[in-house]
């Protein structure tokens, strides 16, 4: 019950977020190119991108997993909500969903980046404390 009510706080944040950004975003489309999205059909489509990004950030979080799968499998439930938003926005504004994909391309190189950077920083912590912890160990004996 912890998990279920913890899962429906996450994608509540999550709409609230999208909805403020959609806002912004339709505004702006409206502005510039004259498209008008319904209401309804925005917010239909952000309970679904905002229930697929609550799953990734759920896939990222999974400790017991190792990372690349984690990283994986997250992106590849982000990969759906490309065409959730091109649903939203018709194919007058995205021809394709291919300029969504290579945005998400270089998301996923650039937190791979960051994640080779951390890891590698962990484990050289991680060598030095151990080696002052048997550093300590071997004074006291």
């Amino acid at each position: 019950m912890k998990k279920i009510y913890h899962f429906l706080k996450n994608i509540s944040i999550v709409y609230f977020i999208l909805s403020l950004i959609m806002i912004f975003l339709t505004m702006l489309i409206w502005r510039r190119l004259g498209i008008n999205v319904s209401f309804f059909r925005m917010s239909r489509s952000l309970f679904i991108i905002s229930f697929f990004i609550t799953i990734a950030i759920e896939f990222f979080m999974l400790d017991k997993v190792p990372s690349y799968l984690r990283i994986a499998l997250g992106y590849i439930v982000l990969f759906f909500t490309t065409f959730v938003i091109r649903n939203i926005f018709g194919p007058r504004l995205f021809r394709t969903s291919f300029m969504l994909l290579i945005f998400i391309l270089i998301c996923t190189i650039i937190y791979f980046m960051f994640l080779f950077i951390l890891v590698t920083i962990n484990k050289k912590e991680e060598k030095e404390m151990n080696r002052a912890l048997n550093d300590i160990n071997d004074d006291v004996k």
